[in-house]
Parts: C-alpha cells; structure tokens; sequence
C-alpha cells in the first residue's frame, strides 16, 4: 500500500485523460482519499460505461447494462462469456479525475509569485509568474508530457535561457529537449507534498538545486582574469538584476497581504561566487570612491524603500 497518496496522482502524470476507479482508490486508505478530495487534487468524474470483468481471469472490459428494477431500484450487469450475466456493485462505476492545478497553486504562493496562474496549452503547460529566487528575477512554468511524443511541440511554448525555471511532472524530458539548464528543470513530486495544513513545497529544495546552477555557471567560465572595466561592470549588473528580482519580490508580498519583504542582499563573497571572479575584486569595486554606482547600487540593495523605488 502506497504511503504517500500523492503518489496516486504522480502515476497518473503521463496519462492524457487520467480516470480512477475503485481498484485504483484501493492503493491509499478512506481519510487520504478525503483530504485529496478536500485539497481539489481529485473529484468525481462520470460514471463509468465499462468495467473489467472481475468473475474470471481474462480481465476483458464489458459494457455496463443498466436495469430499473420495481420501486426505482437500479442494478448493473456485464455479460462474461464465461460465467454469463454477472452482477457490478455500485461503486465499480464511481471515477474521479486527476487536478492538478491545487499544486501548481500552492508552488506559485510559496515562491510568491507575481500575477495568476495562465494555462498556455490545456492540462500540458502552465505560467505560473515571475518570482524571485536565488537573488535572481525569474518566470516559473510547469509542464506535462514532456516524455510525450509530441513533446517537441510543446517544447516551443516553453521559455529559453538561462533564468526560467520549469517544473515538469512525470517522466523527466530528454536532455536536448529544453533549452534552460538542466538544474532548472525540476521535478515537481521531489519538492511539494503533503503535511498536516494541506500542501507543502520545499522552497529550500528549490533554491538549494538553483544554487548549484550558479555554481555550474561559474566552473565553465574562463580562468583568465577579466579586465578591471569588465569587472565593475559585471558586478554593477548583477547587483541590478538583484535590484528588480528584490523589487518584484517585495511587491508581490505587499500585494498578497503579508507586508513588503526585502529579499535578502547577497554578500560579497556569493557575488564574487556567481560571477567567477575574487571576493577582493567585489570589495574593492564597492569601495572605490571614483566609482559612486556600485556603492549606491550596494546600499540600496539593504534597503526595502530603495528596493521599491528602483526604476532599473
């Protein structure tokens, strides 16, 4: 028996058209099948047509015949070429269907995101907003079917480069498909689950495997020093793309009711991580008086009211 009844709607990821039915509920216990149904990640669909034979061992699906009996009763009958006519109890014919958008709702509050979510290709691809991650503005997407046969089609609505960040569910794409890195793609099952208040996503998780993003980024650059001007400039451009990820951030926050929050400033020894170059390099660049906009982009990066009123 499945410990984990979201494992009941990961199965069903890579299946079009999901349809449960008795046999399938089987696998998680009455109180999981409640709090599914409770969370919208399962629903009543409609009542089965057809049903496998469960009288003998071939497990051939039949047609259900419904008969009105006297006082309104209503009974339901297969014919088994082996055994004849054979009774179907009621609740053979109960379906529910797979939602997963309660999901994809939860990821988008705990990284607070900005605007709603947009269903760009029915049940496949999702926009769930623009976020701000690992001191970085990004948009987060969600797909399924990428291990589909049409899954390069669906690959062209996707975004390109090197800031989006798209969780996928079922089975994990082929590596050429996206063309994001690959620790940008993410798996949707290994950072969301269930707790005692609904749905949990592991936002740690997330940034945890962006950071080595970052990390990756910095191994593959050159060793050769950069000239002092490509430096400053390297630095006073990301500490402006930290400016509009921490403006978004705070936004979104206020917008959502939970007050401005001021995405922490990376120190200076993470900027000089993420852009390949010495701690000393950073330090001296926001200290050196005939450069003023490094400093003035540094200050204000601590500081939530400069934060929202930066314009770059």
């Amino acid at each position: 028996m499945s410990r984990d009844p979201l494992d009941l709607l990961w199965c069903c990821a890579d299946n079009p058209s999901p349809a449960l039915v008795l046999e399938d509920m089987s696998a998680i216990s009455r109180h999981d099948l409640d709090r599914l149904v409770g969370l919208g990640l399962v629903r009543q669909a409609a009542t089965a047509t057809h049903v496998v034979c469960d009288a003998c061992a071939e497990g051939h699906v039949e047609e259900v015949d419904r008969i009105v009996y006297p006082e309104h009763v209503t009974r339901f009958f297969i014919t088994c070429p082996e055994n004849g006519r054979v009774e179907v109890p009621r609740e053979r014919l109960i379906q529910w269907t797979v939602d997963y958008l309660p999901l994809l709702t939860s990821l988008s509050l705990a990284l607070s995101a900005s605007a709603g979510i947009a269903e760009v290709s029915p049940s496949r691809v999702w926009n769930l907003g623009r976020v701000a991650l690992v001191g970085k503005s990004r948009t987060i997407w969600a797909a399924r079917g990428l291990a589909w046969p049409d899954a390069a089609q669906l690959a062209d609505v996707l975004p390109k480069g090197r800031s989006p960040v798209i969780f996928f569910l079922g089975q994990p794409p082929d590596e050429d498909l996206l063309q994001v890195p690959c620790e940008s793609v993410i798996e949707l099952r290994t950072v969301i689950g269930l707790c005692d208040k609904g749905i949990a996503v592991d936002v740690d998780g997330i940034e945890r495997q962006l950071v080595v993003e970052i990390a990756e980024v910095a191994k593959k650059k050159p060793k050769k020093r950069a000239s002092r001007a490509a430096t400053i400039d390297a630095i006073r451009q990301a500490l402006r793309e930290h400016l509009r990820a921490a403006r978004d951030h705070a936004f979104n926050s206020r917008d959502r009711g939970l007050g401005s929050a001021l995405l922490p400033r990376p120190s200076q020894k993470q900027l000089a991580a993420q852009l390949n170059i010495h701690e000393s390099s950073v330090s001296r660049a926001i200290n050196d008086p005939s450069d003023k906009e490094i400093a003035i982009l540094w200050k204000a990066a601590d500081d939530l009211e400069q934060v929202m009123k930066f314009k770059g």
